[in-house]
């Protein structure tokens, strides 16, 4: 009986230990499973630490580098040993130190960062712009963050508000000159001498905007909306100096046959209010003129300027001396030799202050002035050029110091036929040849327009050679010959500008093709009487470069 009792009990006990066996098993295959998987998810986790393209980090409370990801070492040069040494705040920007310092100590009392920037130092002594994302500080003393590198981000930020700021400038300047207008040909004054240099500034944003546009195809979204910001504000500044420019030049100049002298005596008397009385205008006009091609309108804005630029250099008084002549050539400021052919000449003389050799030669150039700021616009001579060109006549000037001022305005005679001489005939396309097998020569004053335009067409495979002004895009032409397809012109160069440049390839019998990107109002005159000149004014784009080339390159 007792041996049965024991055989039971150890029977019991036997099962019991299978039992405890059997959980032992499976609590064990449980736990090394989940070891397993732990040990997954720390490759997992270690994986992404190493391989996130952002930065990752981990900061203790005393203000130092915990651990922090591979993408460190490759942004900012240092090993993690080296940036694990000093206090973090050693590698933030000096300026950025305090902004630093109080979100570590908000975090620290329990606070997030969301989108917090500052820069950070690289080995090189460079800065980086970094924006932080970060935990408060965890129950183990730590704070989790992530940084994004928004470097060239922040590039495209700056030049977008450093562009907004120009036109906020420009805008403030325009507004005060156009307050102190007496007349509302001020505005047009102002539209034509800025639309040069503005619209260079237009497209070197925009052209590279173009480019960078290209090479950033795989940027994150929030770099490419920058991008297209900066392009969108560029095409609102397009757009708003062509409104300007249109409301300036409100009429297109009309030259018709005029009694010069009659004409001239007429302005003279109009604009004796302009000038004090210790100031004597003489007009001196001889009998049986021929009539000139003139547009009236015109012709007093001219003489209006000038009598304003003559009253002013003559603050103590002097003498005005308008004449008309009539004469067989014509002189151009910076032309070589002067034009044959039936003018009548106005002449504007004073006695004033007169101008050295260096300011004579910038005269005409748009927003130059040698008065003090606030009193001159730099825009008189260029509007007064600007028009004579659209009578397709020249103006030239002589002027000396102590001595004074002789501007003389060239008109074409009535009798003498509109237009140009016969011209040769245009040169050949380059039928069927790709764009490698093109050559541009491309001139411009301009360092920033002159790369984008030169980068741009390199990047459509067209070869191109490069000059600063029409003088060295003459001698590249007789070094070169026929071997250039196409020449890409500005219009106001030194040396030789971009219509000088064109007559004299038309007068040397040279047919190679003529694309002008002009910033001037005042150049589109010369497009419609060749159709081997075209223009692309400025500001362009990319698109509409290309477009414009391949149509020019397919006549």
């Amino acid at each position: 009986m007792l041996l049965a009792a024991l055989s039971r009990s150890g029977l019991i006990a036997l099962a019991l230990g299978a039992v405890a066996l059997a959980a032992l098993t499976a609590a064990t295959r449980l736990w090394r499973r989940q070891a397993r998987e732990r040990d997954r998810v720390a490759a997992r986790l270690d994986l992404l630490f190493t391989q996130f393209p952002d930065l990752l980090v981990t900061a203790d409370t005393a203000g130092h580098f915990v651990d922090v990801n591979p993408v460190w070492q490759r942004v900012f040069g240092f090993t993690v040993d080296e940036l694990r040494e000093k206090p973090f705040l050693d590698f933030v920007h000096p300026d950025d130190r305090d902004a630093t310092t109080a979100m570590y100590a908000e975090q620290q009392r329990g606070g997030a960062a969301h989108a917090f920037v500052n820069r950070y130092r690289c080995k090189d002594g460079t800065y980086r712009w970094l924006e932080w994302n970060a935990t408060p500080v965890s129950a183990g003393g730590l704070i989790y963050a992530m940084a994004r590198d928004i470097t060239d981000r922040h590039v495209v930020e700056e030049q977008v508000r450093a562009f907004t700021a120009e036109l906020n400038a420009r805008k403030e300047i325009a507004e005060s000159q156009l307050q102190q207008a007496q007349k509302m040909e001020a505005l047009g004054q102002f539209a034509g001498g800025i639309a040069h240099d503005f619209n260079n500034i237009l497209t070197i944003v925009m052209g590279t905007a173009d480019l960078l546009r290209a090479r950033a195809a795989d940027a994150d979204p929030e770099t490419d909306a920058r991008i297209r910001q900066l392009t969108e504000a560029a095409s609102q500044g397009r757009t708003l100096i062509g409104r300007l420019m249109s409301f300036g030049r409100r009429e297109a100049v009309s030259p018709r046959p005029l009694d010069l002298g009659a004409a001239v005596r007429e302005a003279v008397e109009t604009l004796r209010f302009l000038l004090p009385a210790n100031i004597e205008a003489r007009v001196t006009i001889p009998d049986r003129l021929p009539p000139a091609r003139v547009d009236p309108a015109a012709l007093t804005q001219i003489l209006m300027n000038l009598a304003t630029n003559a009253r002013d250099a003559m603050p103590t008084g002097g003498r005005l001396d308008v004449t008309v002549r009539e004469t067989t050539e014509a002189r151009g400021a910076g032309a070589v030799q002067p034009v044959r052919g039936r003018f009548l000449c106005v002449s504007v003389r004073d006695n004033g202050t007169g101008m050295d050799e260096r300011t004579r030669r910038r005269a005409f150039e748009p927003l130059f002035t040698t008065k003090p700021a606030g009193q001159g616009t730099g825009l008189g001579l260029p509007m007064v050029l600007g028009l004579i060109q659209q009578h397709d006549g020249t103006v030239s000037i002589e002027s000396a110091p102590a001595v004074g001022t002789l501007i003389e305005l060239y008109f074409r005679s009535a009798a003498e036929p509109a237009g140009r001489d016969d011209e040769p005939a245009p040169a050949r396309a380059p039928s069927g040849r790709t764009p490698e097998h093109c050559t541009l020569l491309v001139a411009d004053d301009n360092p920033a327009v002159r790369t984008v335009l030169t980068q741009t067409l390199e990047r459509f495979g067209y070869r191109v050679v490069a000059v600063s002004d029409g003088a060295e895009a003459l001698a590249q032409l007789d070094l070169r010959g026929d071997a250039v397809d196409l020449v890409i012109s500005d219009s106001g160069m030194p040396n030789l500008s971009g219509p000088q440049l064109y007559r004299a390839l038309r007068a040397a019998g040279r047919n190679v093709r003529f694309l002008s990107t002009s910033g001037s109002p005042d150049e589109d005159i010369l497009a419609g009487r060749d159709p081997r000149w075209r223009m692309l004014p400025k500001p362009w784009t990319v698109e509409e470069l290309v477009t414009a080339v391949r149509e020019i390159l397919a006549t």
